[in-house]
């Protein structure tokens, strides 16, 4: 039964997840916005939303699944819905280490010295407590 629920939650994960490499040049929000799928959560390797991104319309256990752990530099929220990013994977329904919060519509060009490079995870909340 384990079995059974844990390739459900990869099957998901990987239908609600994409990557993507983009081209070196700087981005604007706008040109961000019209590569993140609608309704999404787009995380970028680079600031200004630049290099290879992933995407999430629900939650992502581990980036790694997607080469993409620890790589997060900037961010892009294309949705109305508030989403969770965290410094650990995500076992069960808990995260250990830090959170950002991403507000909807919220975008950052660079997560800061703090948080670049340090993303693993992401859940998508829409109860305000949860996140």
């Amino acid at each position: 039964m384990k079995l059974v629920r844990l390739i459900a939650v990869l099957v998901a994960t990987i239908a609600a997840a994409t990557v993507v490499a983009s081209p070196a040049s700087a981005r604007t929000r706008a040109e961000a916005r019209a590569v993140c799928p609608d309704n999404s959560l787009c995380v970028f390797e680079h600031d200004y939303w630049n290099g290879k991104w992933v995407s999430s319309r629900s939650r992502i256990n581990n980036l790694e699944f997607f080469g993409f752990n620890d790589k997060t530099t900037s961010y892009l929220n294309d949705s109305g819905s508030r989403f969770c990013l965290y410094e650990h994977k995500i076992t069960g329904f808990t995260s250990l280490g830090f959170r950002i919060t991403v507000n909807p519509w919220a975008s950052t060009t660079n997560v800061g010295p703090r948080y670049n490079d340090q993303i693993t995870s992401i859940l998508r909340s829409d109860d305000p407590f949860q996140c």
